[in-house]
């Protein structure tokens, strides 16, 4: 419901990554401002999917492997070729 609230306040699509993206700075400058923090102590990717992945998206069905897969995955994009 707040992400819908948000999106209506905005203006923005619920399926933008503008709406998404806006929400996710505003959570983390508010309720979740804590989340950065959590990952700057971390020393590995997989140690920050973790930490992202319990103190802000808490899912239910956790698919820890699945997550650093497709952060592994997104990593490798960023990267500069060798």
């Amino acid at each position: 419901m707040q992400f819908e609230d948000y999106c209506h306040e905005n203006a923005l699509d619920p399926t933008s990554d503008a709406a998404n993206y806006g929400f996710l700075v505003k959570d983390l400058h508010g309720e979740f401002r804590t989340v950065i923090d959590k990952l700057k102590m971390t020393t590995s990717l997989a140690t920050a999917v973790e930490a992202f992945m319990n103190s802000y998206e808490k899912p239910g069905v956790p698919a820890l492997s699945k997550r650093i897969q497709w952060a592994e995955r997104a990593m490798a994009v960023f990267r500069p070729a060798a």
